[in-house]
């Protein structure tokens, strides 16, 4: 019973020692790899960071695990995300393949019922989100975006030359 809340003084030292490097291995890693690597992006980018808890908290507690292959590990892991993110800037087919579009869910006052039943969003989160951006009625809307991120994006009432932030949405009328 007492070995399951304390084995031994070397397990815990091991565990002290191996959290700090781990901690200050991952933090000189992230700072080198750049901002994008923990910035809300899209599912791949999120998958990474999940990644990078699991490896980190694997190399804090697993005894079995030494801390230079869990630091190649991650090191590694970040390495790809970048490589992946350098390539998805300078190619659009290799960027359309790992991550995802933003995608109209309201153009003009009308929700797009067929767009929100493909991404999964309730007229009720649509509403949430008008009412976060300060406004009351739908029709005093131009757009609402789902984001790659996830985040949905109210555009108020915009003159024409302020619809080209629209430009990259691939379902929006009129642009086929």
């Amino acid at each position: 019973m007492f070995q399951s809340i304390f084995d031994n003084w070397e397990g815990v030292l091991r565990i002290a020692i191996s959290t700090i490097l781990a901690y200050f291995s991952m933090i000189i890693i992230l700072r080198i790899s750049g901002k994008r690597t923990l910035a809300k992006m899209n599912a791949f980018d999120f998958i990474v960071t999940i990644a990078l808890g699991s490896m980190l908290g694997g190399l804090i507690l697993n005894k079995s695990i030494p801390l230079v292959e869990g630091i190649v590990a991650m090191t590694l892991l970040v390495f790809l995300q970048y490589m992946i993110t350098y390539f998805s800037v300078r190619n659009k087919p290799f960027k359309n393949l790992v991550s995802s579009s933003p995608t109209l869910l309201l153009y003009k006052g009308e929700l797009l019922h067929t767009e929100m039943k493909k991404e999964r969003i309730t007229e009720t989160e649509i509403k949430k989100a008008a009412r976060e951006a300060g406004v009351a009625d739908l029709s005093g809307i131009d757009a609402i975006v789902l984001e790659a991120t996830g985040d949905i994006t109210v555009i108020k009432k915009a003159n024409e030359s302020e619809h080209r932030i629209l430009s990259d949405i691939g379902n929006l009328p009129g642009s086929a």
